[in-house]
């Protein structure tokens, strides 16, 4: 059964001026919310929950039935028949009053009796209708979500109840409530006791609706509310609304929050819904990711007519004509951190040496919000770096390593956000490479026991990159929800070894033999800091980053396209470094440009 909530954000100076007979008199008119200041959101997951938590605390009360009604003696058993077949289909008494109209039928009672004699069917099939739950805020900038909440709206309707030929589902929606039984103020919400506190995280209804909102499980509806695309009026839209990623009036930091980040950081801008892993291929890496399982929900399918009109048994029920599983789409399976993956990366991007350019190669593990691997003793396939791009090679490889990556939060620091460290070591002598310590340059192999004075040569020496670390503080924006932004600021080091062949002389200080040998080696530290910049909820999600360390500056940008969409994307990369310094180091390559493209495949 499909389970919708809608937010609806409303005037704060209007409501907060109001007493409690007031602002239930507002919610029952729609046009305070076509033309009021408020925003409309659609959310999933809550209204069974709700409807759960009402009728714990209303168990002795008993419910109003057509028999126990003296309201409804003076009714036509014509009419009572009509309403009782009819009531899963026209919820509205006006609606109502017009079917009983066309059909001829006379002694119609008031709207208002008309209404109650059909929430009295209604009431008979609870089982067959939708919990649907609204909750109305301020339009204010207080990041306390509980000082924003007015009220909640909570109703029953029939799953079909939104298929409305003249589009006016939200008007019939919100202009036919009832305040004592539809409308719950934030004092009725506190009394709304919840039994289960540990399965809800919350002690009462009004914990319980707080949490869904900060879970941000809604979609934005304010474009229905409004009548925007009908005849009416238009509005100009409201642009330029930023907020933190993590709520501060939460204590620490959840896996989902952590995953914005790193989601951030990643460029994956990307949805991904009933499919829930991801095999990216790239020449600099190769990845595989398996997120948490999608989840589905069944839906009954109802027999119709010949008219498309849903047909009904001698009961007045519904007729089921079948049940279908279905993906439910409010389940975002790469919202949440990854179950386990697997990765073959080149690159130690935290020092500005991206991609082929570390000849560094990573195969690591992925799990939740970490990443940890060995460093392999091979270049593997970096000569790319001069076939494809014609950028030289100046470091080479090692033996085994260690690396890894850390994105977590500290819950002893008050309101801090996410913490990122990576890091690096390398164990074992260099391997000389042919480009460097074994060669003079043009590809020629040089002998160090024929010619002493090439081994002394400073142009072929070999760089070997030891071990590197960084941690940045970071936090990030959100813009429109559609902008996304990840500062972050702290501090990078690595050395740098220098190896070159020696020789071995005897006694007679004659050459029998050479060695290769590190030779020196230089640490270089200081202030870094990043920039993610991303962009989601576009046909073309694009992206960027920008990081800083030792007067470096590496960008990155990306730019992805939907080829099949949930199944397969194209992301093109432009990479590359702009060096500050007027003198480079001798193991940097300085300014380069360095493009590439990943194939993204979900399933």
């Amino acid at each position: 059964m499909k389970i919708i909530s809608i937010l609806v954000i409303c005037s704060m100076y209007v409501f907060s001026q109001s007493n409690d007979h007031d602002i239930k008199n507002r919610l029952q008119h729609f046009k305070n919310y076509r033309f009021g200041n408020i925003l409309l959101y659609e959310m999933s997951d809550l209204g069974d929950d709700f409807k759960k938590i009402v009728d714990e605390n209303n168990k002795s009360k008993e419910e109003l039935n057509e028999e126990d009604n003296s309201s409804f003696v003076n009714i036509s058993d014509q009419v009572k028949e009509f309403v009782k077949l009819n009531a899963s289909r026209y919820k509205v008494a006006r609606d109502m009053l017009s079917q009983l109209t066309r059909n001829r039928i006379n002694d119609i009672p008031d709207l208002k009796t008309l209404q109650a004699l059909i929430d009295s069917y209604s009431r008979k099939k609870e089982v067959d209708k939708e919990q649907r739950l609204y909750v109305v805020l301020r339009n204010s900038d207080d990041l306390d979500i509980e000082n924003k909440i007015i009220a909640v709206i909570y109703r029953s309707e029939n799953p079909n109840f939104f298929i409305d030929e003249d589009n006016q589902r939200i008007e019939n929606l919100l202009s036919n409530l009832d305040k004592k039984s539809n409308i719950y103020l934030k004092s009725d919400l506190e009394n709304l006791e919840i039994a289960e506190v540990a399965k809800y995280n919350a002690k009462n209804a009004l914990d319980f609706i707080k949490n869904g909102i900060i879970q941000e499980y809604y979609v934005n509806k304010t474009l229905d509310a409004k009548a925007i695309g009908q005849d009416y009026v238009y509005f100009k839209p409201i642009v330029g609304n930023s907020s933190p990623l993590i709520d501060y009036s939460l204590f620490g930091v959840s896996g989902k929050d952590i995953q914005k980040f790193k989601r951030i950081s990643h460029g994956e801008p990307q949805k991904y819904i009933g499919v829930n892993q991801e095999l990216l291929l790239s020449p600099d890496i190769v990845r595989w990711t398996m997120y948490p399982e999608p989840k589905f929900k069944e839906i009954e399918i109802y027999k119709l007519d010949v008219d498309g009109i849903e047909m009904m048994d001698d009961d007045g029920n519904l007729i089921i004509e079948r049940t279908e599983r279905v993906v439910d789409s409010n389940f975002i399976t790469n919202d949440l951190l990854p179950l386990i993956g697997f990765e073959l990366k080149y690159g130690a991007d935290d020092i500005n040496m991206p991609s082929f350019v570390s000849d560094r190669m990573n195969f690591s593990v992925l799990w939740s919000k970490v990443k940890l691997g060995v460093i392999l003793p091979t270049s593997g396939w970096a000569v790319l770096q001069e076939d494809l791009f014609s950028i030289d090679r100046k470091l080479t490889h090692g033996g085994f390593g260690i690396a890894g990556e850390f994105d977590f939060d500290l819950p002893i620091i008050p309101k801090s956000d996410v913490f990122r460290l990576s890091f690096g070591y390398t164990f074992g002598d260099a391997v000389a490479a042919p480009y460097g310590s074994e060669s003079i340059g043009n590809n020629l192999k040089k002998d160090p026991l024929l010619n002493q004075n090439l081994v002394n040569d400073p142009r072929n020496v070999d760089y070997l990159l030891r071990y590197n670390t960084t941690l940045l503080y970071t936090f990030g924006l959100d813009i429109d929800k559609d902008y996304l932004l990840r500062f972050g600021i702290g501090g990078s080091i690595y050395t740098m070894e220098e190896w070159k062949h020696d020789i071995i002389r005897n006694d007679a200080q004659e050459i029998i033999d050479s060695k290769f040998i590190n030779n020196s080696t230089e640490a270089v530290g200081g202030i870094s800091g990043k920039v993610d910049f991303m962009v989601k909820n576009n046909s073309t999600p694009y992206g960027a980053s920008m990081n800083y360390f030792d007067e470096t500056i590496n960008l990155n940008l990306f730019v992805q396209f939907p080829v099949v969409e949930n199944m397969l994307y194209l992301k093109l990369r432009a990479n590359g470094n702009v060096l500050l310094r007027e003198n480079q180091r001798p193991w940097e390559i300085g300014s380069f440009f360095m493009p590439m493209a990943n194939i993204i495949y979900v399933f």
